[in-house]
């Protein structure tokens, strides 16, 4: 399901910030207040890698400063709250709930590290590249069974036990050092 947020052209030239009760759509319920899509990334995204069906491309608020200060604000709540979660529930989650944090939060916040070190925005495949490059290999095998759920591989049995503390330690590993490289 397609998340999305449906607004006329012209406010795409504004801070996304200041872009208020715009409806929007989330796993597939229409809703009539504001979207989490309307957020600098989602901007930076529209800005970089346009794609018009009809007319001509408008014009896309950016801002570099703006940016960064939202991509580490989101690593420093939703993120981190979501590894307080995982580690609260982490031996109560099933398989399927470990391999679903694991190609959720593995990804995620490597896409913000990526935005935070480059200034532009990738996939979720593609920050996990970026990912295996920038951070050391103690954190490897976790974002390779990251690749593995998002390319719906194959991959060796990994129990939540096990499973779940890497994906909370890679998460604080992250948030805590955004920019590391290996």
């Amino acid at each position: 399901m397609a998340n999305g947020i449906y607004l006329p052209a012209a406010a795409l030239s504004r801070n996304p910030v200041d872009v208020h009760d715009v409806p929007h759509s989330h796993e597939g319920r229409f809703q009539r207040s504001r979207g989490f899509e309307a957020n600098p990334a989602v901007w930076l995204t529209l800005r970089n890698h346009p794609f018009s069906i009809r007319g001509t491309l408008p014009e896309v608020w950016h801002d570099l400063d703006a940016l960064r200060i939202w991509t580490l604000n989101n690593l420093n709540t939703y993120w981190a709250d979501l590894a307080s979660q995982l580690e609260r529930a982490a031996t109560a989650l099933s398989k399927q709930a470990a391999g679903d944090a694991i190609g959720w939060c593995v990804p995620g916040v490597a896409r913000l590290a990526y935005t935070l070190e480059t200034g532009d925005v990738t996939s979720k495949s593609a920050a996990c590249h970026f990912a295996l490059d920038a951070y050391p290999e103690r954190w490897h095998p976790i974002i390779l069974d990251a690749l593995a759920i998002r390319h719906g591989e194959p991959r060796k049995e990994v129990p939540s036990s096990s499973a779940v503390p890497d994906v909370v330690a890679f998460l604080r590993f992250v948030i805590e050092t955004p920019g590391a490289r290996a």
